[in-house]
């Protein structure tokens, strides 16, 4: 990747309470470059969130982003599945920063984990993608080989009343 975006890479938080998962993703934006927006949710600059209930579970649910506000939310029965329909309480914001924009994503247990929050030791998937020209075309938290391979996400542990991960910063890298 250019040094531009390795010099602007985004980094995310998470934050557990007792109802919800809330993802903060700073989405800095190299000098010169300007956000693709629109209405389209899994278009132009985005931020993708991606969580599996458990490690041994294939169902999954993916949430988009773009910088312009435009949202969905949808869950899988596993990877290259459909939809598995319903609706979702998320809450999806996405708002302008001096360097960029910033995404908030906040995913009640009962969306993503079926109403149980995961125990102190258990580990469930997640990824934190960010799409756009913007970051080079595709970065991370956990690579996972591309933009369709939406079944594939890192490990978090639950650690007491935490997460615990290596790291949330995000690899900027290109679409194949």
């Amino acid at each position: 990747p250019e040094q531009k975006f390795l010099d602007n890479v985004s980094s995310a938080t998470l934050v557990f309470d007792d109802k919800s998962l809330k993802v903060t993703v700073e989405c800095p934006v190299p000098d010169g470059l300007q956000l693709e927006t629109g209405n389209n949710a899994w278009c132009g600059d985005r931020v993708e969130l991606l969580i599996r209930p458990a490690a041994d579970d294939e169902r999954f649910s993916a949430f988009s982003i773009n910088a312009g506000g435009a949202y969905a939310a949808h869950g899988f029965k596993g990877p290259g599945t459909r939809d598995m329909g319903g609706s979702s309480a998320s809450v999806l914001k996405s708002e302008r920063t001096p360097r960029g924009y910033r995404v908030s994503i906040v995913v009640p247990i009962a969306d993503a984990f079926g109403g149980r929050r995961p125990a102190s030791g258990e580990a469930f998937g997640l990824n934190v993608r960010r799409f756009g020209r913007t970051c080079g075309g595709y970065s991370a938290w956990a690579f996972n080989g591309g933009a369709f391979n939406m079944g594939s996400q890192g490990a978090v542990r639950m650690n007491g009343s935490s997460v615990s991960t290596d790291s949330l910063d995000m690899r900027s890298g290109y679409l194949q």
